[in-house]
């Protein structure tokens, strides 16, 4: 299915978007939201919209990661994925038993790592007096093996063949060059003309000998060979080896037959290459678990954003597809500094908390709906998982480091503000983040307590940093 008139209905309301997200960002401020609204909506202009449909799929690294993290949370008896996945942080406790106790020496050497993988006191605890830590560590081993293939580009995801996706690229591209190939279907077509030097005319019809003949001639042109070229079997063999080397590569493969991907390189006239299929595989992997993303890569056309929607937000309900809509589109605002690391990918969770404040402020300055095709169940409330964190955007909104935050986001002035805050008061607060992202939903008195706990270490770092 094309999206044509949904994402024509983006565009054609750009200038609404971009203006809304203004006021939002400086609450309701219209002289400031009109300084910045000409660069804003310059940046979201420059944006490809695109709607994901992907069919139900894993990889294979999300398969085997799965068998072993689901064999330690069975080994310690609960669930270990959100701390894996970094959507929680486990807590290390003070220790205050007798310090003569053996699991307490243990505890003060290897709390920090057991953590990493969600293993807490209580539990490492257990474990120890059962004598069971050497079985631990080798599974702990086999997660390792994993864990060491993550997304660098994309936060949401993790892939095994993500590691392996620039080296199968580069083949594609090297064979796409070589055979004068158009895109990874092509391939194919490459592989049946290769085949035809290996097969024996002698006692085929005349219609199946033309057809032979036919594609010998095809291959003979693609690389500008005499009629009366051949290729030896050990070249036919060594041609196909590559072909299905890249063509069978699982990823490739599984998000392509997958998805409407496809669509997205016709959309935008991106060349069908080995580069932007890494870039575009990447993105989709990272929309998967999540309902949209912006992201940021180099393509020919000079557009380096990129928002992508599931599509199932088409289904979902107005107040659903404004936010997600303008929440992405507030990442597409997002600038970086050479040589500086991005504010989203250093402190992701106050940039996501940031993001969905700014977005859900916007909604009041919305002048209607940006899709016209909606659902209006009244079952399907707006949810999002920064929530809890937006108490402690506040915080920040009445702290002297607004405007710092603004700059580090907006502007990607991130080493400014670790300098003015300190490297390790920001590390507090990131933590005093993420904790709080962890809550349960609904827990009002945890998200105050956090949020005063935020206010104070604030006035502290000021206090102390301008005396």
């Amino acid at each position: 299915m094309s999206y044509e008139s949904e994402i024509l209905e983006i565009e054609n309301n750009k200038e609404m978007i971009a203006m809304a997200i203004a006021m939002g960002i400086f609450d309701g401020d219209e002289k400031r939201a009109r300084e910045h609204y000409p660069r804003f909506l310059e940046d979201i202009k420059n944006t490809t919209v695109f709607f994901l449909k992907v069919n139900s799929f894993e990889t294979r690294y999300t398969i085997e990661r799965k068998k072993v993290v689901k064999e330690l949370s069975d080994f310690v008896g609960y669930d270990t994925l959100p701390y894996l996945d970094k959507q929680c942080a486990m807590a290390i406790r003070p220790f205050f038993k007798d310090v003569s106790d053996g699991f307490i020496e243990f505890y003060k050497k290897n709390s920090k790592r057991y953590a990493r993988y969600g293993i807490g006191y209580e539990a490492l605890e257990r474990l120890y007096k059962e004598e069971k830590i050497e079985e631990l560590n080798k599974i702990i081993e086999k997660i390792d093996k994993y864990q060491a293939f993550k997304f660098v580009r994309e936060q949401s995801m993790n892939s095994k063949e993500r590691k392996e996706l620039p080296i199968i690229g580069k083949q594609f591209d090297e064979l796409k060059a070589k055979f004068k190939l158009s895109n990874l279907d092509d391939l194919l077509i490459l592989g049946v003309e290769v085949e035809s030097f290996l097969v024996d005319t002698s006692n085929k019809s005349e219609a199946q000998k033309k057809i032979i003949e036919r594609n010998r001639a095809q291959f003979r042109k693609r690389i500008g060979a005499k009629e009366d070229f051949e290729l030896t079997k050990e070249n036919v063999e060594l041609i196909k080896n590559q072909i299905n080397q890249v063509y069978n590569f699982n990823l490739y493969r599984q998000a392509l037959d997958n998805s409407n991907l496809k669509e997205f390189f016709q959309n935008n006239g991106f060349e069908y290459n080995g580069e932007n299929l890494e870039h575009v595989v990447g993105m989709l992997m990272s929309v998967l678990p999540a309902a949209a993303i912006c992201g940021t890569h180099e393509f020919e056309n000079g557009k380096t954003k990129h928002c992508m929607y599931g599509a199932f937000i088409l289904d979902k309900t107005i107040v659903h597809q404004n936010m997600i809509i303008t929440h992405e589109f507030i990442h597409a605002l997002e600038r970086v500094n050479k040589d500086e690391k991005p504010f989203w990918r250093r402190y992701c969770s106050i940039n996501e908390a940031m993001t969905e404040y700014f977005a859900l402020r916007a909604q009041n300055y919305l002048e209607g709906n940006v899709l016209s095709s909606h659902t209006n169940n009244p079952d399907s409330e707006y949810t999002c998982a920064y929530t809890n964190m937006l108490p402690l955007v506040e915080v920040l909104e009445r702290s002297p480091y607004w405007n710092d935050f603004l700059d580090a986001k907006f502007n990607g002035n991130v080493d400014d503000l670790v300098k003015k805050i300190g490297k390790n008061n920001m590390r507090k607060i990131r933590d005093i983040f993420i904790c709080s992202n962890c809550l349960e939903a609904n827990d009002i008195d945890s998200q105050r307590s956090y949020a005063a706990s935020l206010e104070k270490l604030i006035n502290k770092i000021y206090a102390r940093r301008n005396k």
